[in-house]
């Protein structure tokens, strides 16, 4: 099978007259057919010589002679009738093969257009994983051209790490082994960036060739990214309702020992008490500046180091 690369060309119509459908040539005789009207030609002729000689001979024949006349005429004219009914049937029968090539190239075209505009990457393999086939969406999905594609083996666009898997998944597919759900997988483009794919695939058994895999590839790679991006925010959300709820909880006992270290510091006047006071408010200072950037967690902004 052939599927012709969609790079460069033209969105198919949606509604309107078969582009396939050109206007309808000349129909030209065959050679058989030709054949088989020259020998009407010439029977007729013969057929024509006879009856004028018949004719002019008329007023003396006998019974036998009007007998082998009608001998030599009826098998004329039965040849001549036969053959034109031959040459009927042939003209129906060559114009029915007709109008079924052009139907199965139509079907054939339009379905060469669906394989090459699809969205998705398609690929054809062979057991041995060389590349048959790719259309134009498979192309881009590589980011290699149909040159670099056919005729080389699949895993070439494999990462090496993945080899192993994607060898198996190949073996499994041919066995009849796994069915046809999608599998997750990734792809090495031209730049060697990873792709990351969802691969459905399906094996073709044909009764008179050896069977072929059809690998269709959908680009997922701006998906799985937007997931992690998702997953990232909500892991920092859950970080940031976690540091606030501890900043709260801690707080709130740091609010009472800075009343009382200040309610101390009034009434006392020893000195040493006053600077163990004094210790003890700035290491509550300390602590409240912690709680203070465990906050920002729950809120855009730095977080800035406590010395």
């Amino acid at each position: 099978m052939t599927i012709p690369p969609a790079a460069g060309a033209k969105a198919p119509p949606s509604a309107g007259p078969d582009p396939n459908r050109g206007p309808a040539a000349p129909r030209r005789l065959s050679g058989a057919a030709i054949l088989i009207w020259a020998v009407i030609a010439g029977l007729g002729i013969l057929f024509g010589v006879f009856a004028v000689a018949i004719g002019s001979q008329a007023a003396t024949f006998g019974v036998m002679r009007w007998l082998l006349a009608l001998a030599i005429e009826a098998p004329l004219a039965a040849g001549i009738i036969a053959l034109i009914w031959y040459s009927r049937i042939m003209h129906r029968a060559t114009a029915a093969g007709e109008s079924g090539a052009q139907a199965l190239a139509r079907s054939e075209a339009k379905y060469r257009e669906l394989i090459a505009y699809a969205p998705d990457g398609i690929f054809v393999l062979d057991p041995q994983a060389k590349v048959l086939d790719v259309n134009g969406a498979g192309e881009e999905l590589l980011r290699h051209g149909r040159e670099d594609i056919v005729g080389h083996s699949f895993m070439e666009f494999v990462p090496p790490e993945r080899l192993e898997t994607a060898h198996a998944y190949l073996m499994d597919r041919l066995k009849g082994l796994r069915a046809t759900e999608l599998y997750e997988a990734t792809l090495a483009a031209s730049d060697m960036k990873p792709v990351h794919v969802q691969l459905r695939s399906q094996v073709v058994r044909p009764a008179d060739a050896e069977p072929y895999v059809v690998y269709i590839a959908r680009d997922v790679t701006a998906q799985r990214e937007a997931l992690r991006q998702l997953v990232e925010t909500e892991r920092w959300a859950s970080m940031g309702r976690l540091a606030s709820f501890v900043a709260h909880e801690i707080n709130t006992p740091l609010t009472n020992i800075s009343l009382l270290t200040a309610s101390i510091s009034r009434r006392v006047s020893d000195p040493e008490i006053q600077e163990r006071v004094k210790k003890i408010a700035a290491q509550g200072r300390i602590a409240a500046n912690i709680t203070g950037e465990l906050l920002k967690f729950a809120r855009p902004g730095a977080i800035n180091p406590v010395e």
